[in-house]
């Protein structure tokens, strides 16, 4: 099997750019479902509007 420079194998080189493209495609579908807020950020919002700063 072919070796990369850096000690990986051609398949592991493989292996994490198909990764990377997976976590790409997920991160699109979920901009383009259009949520405007994720789930830690909406709690913080709801946080920030329910408390008194008084």
């Amino acid at each position: 099997m072919a070796s990369c420079t850096s000690g990986f194998t051609l398949s592991t080189s493989l292996e994490l750019l198909v990764l990377a493209a997976v976590g790409v495609l997920v991160r699109l579908r979920q901009y383009a479902s259009g949520r405007s807020l994720w789930l830690d950020e909406a709690t913080f919002a709801n946080n920030f509007v329910d408390h008194n700063l008084g």
